[in-house]
């Protein structure tokens, strides 16, 4: 998959699930996302917004 996809697939999700985006440089899956699995594994180790209104 090209890199841009999965980051544009990061900033889409992050913002549906509430996932901070601040200071991804913390996560142990920083500079190694080459995958959806990786991707999903660095989503996963991000912390959530505390007050977010999921919209479906």
């Amino acid at each position: 998959m090209d890199p841009d996809d999965l980051d544009d697939i990061y900033w889409s999700v992050a913002d549906r699930l509430g996932i901070d985006t601040e200071n991804p440089e913390g996560n142990p899956y920083f500079n190694q996302i080459r995958s959806v699995r990786d991707l999903v594994m660095f989503l996963n180790h991000q912390p959530r917004i505390k007050k977010h209104n999921k919209v479906l």
